[in-house]
């Protein structure tokens, strides 16, 4: 019997051997613009056996029978039979477009048969996210290109044509587009979060600066199985999560069947008409085996933002085990009311500027035994070399070779870059974001050309500060200005010497005769960026002490999430107005109006886990998603250069974000602070109020609370806001974002009998107010505009109703994410 058996298995195989196997290859394309459609489920002749197109549109289908038809199904485009002619030759398939609408009343004899597929799928994720892997490692080769959709406009209505503008832009786009970026990135993966990319090559168009390669690690996850989505700089919520049958709405729209035998169902989702929230809609292939998604395509549902966003992903089985994605495709396009050509007729024959990337990944290694000692803080590394690869090297990684369109674009622009100086185009806009303007080998401060605060008035002046061009190690600068309300020039002079760039080494000395707010509170390294809505508070200072003094420090990075400060500090502060301190020390005047100050201090920001990018000597923070904390311990000395007054004085502040799925975005910010000797009013804190009736809003102040109206030597403050998003409103011509906030302060202050000719309160009974924003009433396009209204209570609410009231102007940055 087993001799039988043996033979029999022999025949068999003998005859796999040498049965003839038929292959068929070719693209799917959009039949109006030529563009690839990924994913599109192909069946062989009649049967239930086929195979999709990959990421690019390509198929390579085999059988054991002659191939003579194919049956192609597409979410969106009508279904076709495509009869093959000539086997040999590569097959170009054109499928048309159809009006689509996934409707949600559908009856089952029980529950939907897509939400079985879906549980199996939670019930797996922790198997198949390649992102629970102990540890993983691949090369990708990424590349981008930004171009237009002119083609689409004409496909639309060949009569486009006719506009001579339009003609144009077709012919130009025909032969080129306006960018290409191309990189090879080598990635390490450890669980639970740690990441290093090392970018080995990179090719920018009219560029050497690397600045563009950073950006293709943020464009979109390779793992399509965490319970939100991150899109460039917007949050949607994983049709793959906890809960989503009562959000999203899914549909079996197909089943086809792999050459191994496993099932793949095609799954249509989009976010319930009953709901209001950032979902995305799309399909997705789910394979039996191991209930995984095969591929996804996806968009964000809402066709209001600035951008309109798909990307879609393909996994492949790795090793006979892991579901690993292989590649990724992301399309970005400005919306049309962004769009930045358009022609001489109407608002709706626009060309709209597209971005197209792709990531082919390879060489994947499941759980490579990697240590903890290859991460660092530096998620993303560019390598020293990685512009100076040759084309051998290049034609390793490239998943195609350079079409004759792609070398004309890097002809054409690196001609554009060198002749127009591109690179310090890039340069500049860099340091504009910082709030900088690049003057040669020095940068102009931009926020020092014109000023504006309720003390000062407007104010006019000049801050120069010595760039790298200069030195990499030498830094000069110094301002001057004039205050047209105050009527008086400042100055400041400072140099400095970087000890160690990548550390933040630095050395620092400063001169300066300048204001600064009574009772005002600093941090160490606190970012203030150009949208940082907080610093619209500043337009409110009223009361400032003329300073003038010097300051020596040295500041560092340690400790892996650490910055520190030590600094000594010499000044002398003037009184504003008519104040008196009334010193207890009999040594000294019993009522002053100059102040001598000689302080210690020793300050750091920590923010834990927090992610740089890297090249040469230079990092960039990428953030951190979890609480940064500021601290500051500064010591008065008296008797030491002069310094009069002793005292010991801590500041704190520790803020965060949180998102919650289906509920928006909180912000809490806690700050506090503790002073235990007898000072003047200016070096005290004041209660960080921003009133006035109708004003712009400023987050993390107090919008009731009077400029100056209190006075601690020691304080907590509590700043609470919720932003709901679109979650509440849901309307085709006006939907605001709605927020609510809640603040709360509590203080004392410990000699209030030692200042004189001032009006002050303080905060024993605890200081409250609430308020309810409507943002994005208004796009602006770069921008919303928005209202709100802010009510104060408790003890410290005000006689009159109206008093209690403050109305705020709101602005939106979304792509800051402010």
């Amino acid at each position: 019997m087993r001799s039988i058996i043996l033979m029999l298995l022999l025949i068999f195989s003998t005859a796999a051997l040498f049965a003839q196997e038929y292959e068929v290859k070719g693209k799917v394309v959009d039949a109006e613009t030529g563009r690839p459609l990924a994913f599109v489920n192909m069946v062989i002749n009649d049967s239930n056996k086929g195979g999709v197109t990959d990421i690019d549109g390509q198929f390579i289908l085999s059988s054991t029978v002659p191939i003579g038809k194919l049956r192609l199904s597409y979410v969106g485009y009508g279904t076709i039979t495509y009869v093959i002619q000539n086997p040999t030759k590569e097959q170009t398939i054109y499928m048309k477009k159809e009006s689509y609408d996934l409707e949600e009343v559908e009856i089952y004899a029980g529950e939907n048969p897509a939400h079985r597929i879906i549980r199996n799928v939670l019930a797996n994720r922790n198997i198949n996210d390649p992102e629970k892997l102990n540890t993983f490692s691949y090369t990708s080769y990424d590349k981008m290109v930004i171009t237009s959709d002119v083609d689409s406009v004409i496909a639309r209505d060949q009569s486009k044509l006719k506009d001579t503008s339009i003609a144009n832009i077709k012919k130009f786009f025909d032969k080129r587009d306006i960018f290409l970026m191309e990189t090879v990135t080598k990635r390490k993966f450890m669980k639970p979060d740690r990441n290093y990319n090392k970018v080995i090559a990179h090719r920018v168009s009219g560029l050497k600066d690397p600045f563009f390669a950073f950006m293709v690690s943020e464009i979109q996850s390779t793992s399509f199985y965490k319970p939100t989505i991150n899109l460039v700089y917007k949050r949607y919520v994983n049709p793959i999560s906890n809960g989503s049958f009562s959000k999203y709405f899914f549909s079996i729209q197909d089943t086809t069947y792999t050459p191994k035998g496993d099932t793949v169902f095609l799954i249509a989702f989009h976010p319930r008409k009953s709901t209001n929230f950032n979902g995305l809609e799309g399909v997705f292939s789910i394979n039996s085996n191991k209930w995984a998604i095969q591929n996804v395509r996806t968009e964000p549902t809402s066709k209001k933002d600035m951008f309109s966003i798909r990307i879609q992903q393909l996994y492949k089985m790795v090793d006979g085990e892991q579901w690993f994605p292989v590649q990724l495709n992301t399309d970005i396009a400005l919306n049309r009311d962004y769009a930045a050509f358009k022609s001489n007729d109407s608002i709706q024959d626009e060309i709209n500027v597209v971005a197209i990337g792709k990531s082919y990944i390879k060489d994947i290694v499941i759980n490579p035994e990697l240590v903890k000692r290859e991460f660092s803080n530096i998620e993303v590394e560019i390598d020293a070399n990685s512009a100076k690869r040759d084309e051998a090297f290049w034609d390793k990684y490239r998943a195609k070779k350079l079409s004759s369109k792609d070398l004309e674009t890097y002809h054409f622009i690196d001609s554009i870059g060198e002749k127009e100086n591109l690179d310090r185009a890039v340069y500049t806009f860099r340091a504009l974001m910082t709030g900088k303007i690049p003057i040669g080998k020095v940068d102009l401060a931009m926020h020092e050309i014109i000023d504006y605060n309720d003390y000062e008035g407007f104010q006019f002046g000049v801050d120069l500060q010595t760039n790298k061009r200069f030195s990499k190690i030498l830094k000069l600068g110094g301002g001057l200005s004039y205050g047209l309300k105050d009527k008086d020039f400042k100055y400041n002079a400072r140099i400095g010497f970087v000890l160690d760039r990548f550390r933040e080494f630095e050395l620092d000395f400063s001169i300066y005769r300048d204001v600064y707010e009574s009772g005002g509170i600093q941090y160490f390294d606190e970012q203030k960026t150009l949208f940082n809505l907080d610093n619209m508070r500043e337009f409110l200072i009223n009361r400032m002490n003329l300073t003038k003094g010097y300051d020596v420090g040295i500041k560092f990075r340690a400790l892996r999430d650490f910055k520190f400060q030590i600094a000594l500090s010499k000044n002398k502060k003037f009184a504003y107005a008519d104040y008196l301190f009334h010193n207890a020390n009999p040594l000294l005047s019993p009522a002053e109006s100059i102040f001598h100050f000689t302080d210690l201090s020793f300050a750091f920001r920590y923010a834990y886990k927090e992610k740089f990018y890297k090249y040469l000597d230079e990092r960039v923070s990428k953030g951190t998603k979890y609480p940064i904390v500021y601290f500051k311990y500064t010591k008065g000395l008296d008797g030491f250069l002069n310094g009069t007054y002793a005292y010991n004085r801590y500041d704190v502040k520790v803020s965060d974000t949180f998102y919650f799925k289906y509920m928006g975005t909180t912000n809490l910010q806690i700050q506090a602070g503790y002073i235990d000797g007898d000072i003047p009013y200016c070096n005290l804190f004041n209660g960080i109020g921003s009133y006035r009736s109708f004003t712009v809003y400023a987050p993390n102040s107090f919008a009731t609370m009077r400029m100056n109206e209190f006075v601690s030597s020691r304080y907590l403050a509590v700043f609470f806001s919720h932003n709901f998003g679109s979650l509440l409103l849901k309307g085709k011509t006006f939907s605001p974002e709605i927020g609510i906030a809640t603040n709360f302060a509590i203080g004392d202050l410990k000699y209030p009998d030692r200042h004189g000719n001032v009006n002050f309160n303080t905060l024993e009974k605890g200081y409250f107010e609430s308020g309810l924003l409507l943002n994005k009433i208004i796009n602006m396009r770069m921008y919303y505009l928005g209202f709100g209204a802010f009510y104060r209570y408790g003890v410290y609410s005000l006689p009159k109703t109206m008093d209690n009231f403050a109305f705020k102007l709101t602005f939106t940055f979304e792509m800051f994410g402010q």
